[in-house]
C-alpha cells in the first residue's frame, strides 16, 4: 500500500510526464484517458484516421512508461498498470 503522500508524488510524475509528450500524442492521451473519449470520437474530433489515434496512444504509452520507470525507479511490473493509466480513464 503507498501513503498518501506517495500517491501525490506519483500523480505528479504521470502529469509532468504527459506534459512533456508531444503535442498529437498529448492530445489524444488527454482526450482518451481523462476526457474518456473512444478512439472513434477522437479520430472524428482531430480528423485523422482511427488508425493514427492508435498509434499516438501507442507511442505515447511507451514513451510514458519509460519516462515514469526513469523518474520514479518503478518496477516494470508497477510501471506497466501505471504507465496504461487505466485507473484514470476509470476514475
Amino acid at each position: 500500500m503507498i501513503t498518501v503522500a506517495e500517491q501525490r508524488e506519483l500523480h505528479d510524475s504521470i502529469v509532468n510526464a504527459i506534459r512533456s509528450l508531444p503535442t498529437p500524442q498529448r492530445e489524444v492521451v488527454t482526450l482518451f484517458y481523462i476526457g474518456t473519449y473512444s478512439q472513434n470520437d477522437i479520430s472524428a474530433f482531430l480528423g485523422v484516421p482511427v488508425s493514427t489515434v492508435k498509434m499516438r496512444l501507442f507511442h505515447a504509452r511507451k514513451t510514458l512508461r519509460a519516462e515514469l520507470v526513469s523518474e520514479t525507479k518503478l518496477d516494470c511490473r508497477s510501471c506497466v498498470r501505471l504507465a496504461t493509466l487505466d485507473s484514470w480513464r476509470k476514475q
